[in-house]
């Protein structure tokens, strides 16, 4: 045979691999995109019908009355809990601090996790001191001790009307004994 006949004949040769090749790669991947499609349509019928399942679980007598006891197991647990107000441990800490001349509360803060910072002022180092032992000792209600971490921060001078005056911030932590309802009197 000639050899541009048999060039001719490898050229259709490679052409009609290269269709075939191409209607392959081409199955291959319209095959991949269909399981693909499949595979998640698959999962979103699992999914509805999950969520199906789940709605009619719901919606039985059982679950709902489960619901509400648990809604009101809440709230009455929130009702009970002890709560102290600010207002509470400035009382007891009135009752219990040294002299208004010697020692004043300038601010009072207490956080969702009970931590409690106060500002003061003193005349006295020996004031400041007798502050942190006096607060280590405060018993709520003749419970237990209201505060525990009592930690003071450092302590600066200053001066008003013409007399030094000292300013420390206090910290300390309130305690969860003091305010809980199933401790006893004593």
């Amino acid at each position: 045979m000639p050899k541009e006949i048999q060039e001719r004949a490898a050229n259709a040769k490679r052409k009609v691999r290269m269709v075939i090749a191409s209607v392959l790669v081409f199955l291959v991947l319209a095959g991949a995109v269909w399981g693909v499609v499949s595979w998640q349509k698959s999962k979103t019928a699992q999914y509805e019908n999950m969520a199906k399942k789940i709605e009619v679980i719901e919606q039985t007598e059982t679950v709902k009355n489960a619901k509400a006891s648990l809604e009101n197991s809440i709230l009455m647990q929130k009702a009970i809990t002890p709560y102290i107000t600010p207002l509470e441990i400035l009382r007891e800490m009135s009752d219990s601090l040294p002299d208004r001349k010697r020692i004043a509360l300038t601010n009072l803060n207490i956080d969702k996790k009970g931590r409690v910072t106060m500002g003061v002022e003193a005349s006295s180092h020996v004031d400041i001191s007798e502050m942190i032992q006096t607060l280590n000792e405060i018993k709520f209600f003749d419970r237990a001790k209201l505060f525990s971490e009592v930690k003071h921060g450092a302590i600066t001078k200053i001066t008003k009307e013409n007399r030094p005056i000292l300013q420390v911030q206090i910290s300390c932590t309130l305690n969860e004994k003091a305010v809980s309802s199933d401790e006893t009197t004593g």
